[in-house]
């Protein structure tokens, strides 16, 4: 692929003043338990790549094209990370 055909990637960042806008951006609210729950559906947690319930303190991200929620603690940040290196 030529430089110019390269897909760019793009990436946002946030501070904690917008982190509830970004949250109901990708379809998402915050339920009694302060967990993610999914807007549509009020009784459907978001679940991280690791099975674990996202909460709104512990919201780090998500991956362009899917539903993956990641979490802020910094194991699921380094699997994170590899995973956007290995698609480089």
């Amino acid at each position: 692929m030529t430089d110019s055909k390269k897909k760019k990637k793009i990436v946002v960042t946030f501070d904690k003043n917008l982190k509830g806008k970004v949250i109901e951006a990708l379809g998402y609210s915050e339920d009694k338990d302060d967990c993610l729950v999914d807007i549509k559906n009020p009784t459907q947690r978001a679940i991280s790549p690791d099975g674990l319930e996202v909460s709104v303190d512990m919201f780090a991200g998500a991956k362009k094209g899917s539903l993956l929620l990641y979490n802020s603690d910094l194991p699921s940040l380094i699997k994170f990370s590899d995973k956007l290196s290995l698609e480089k």
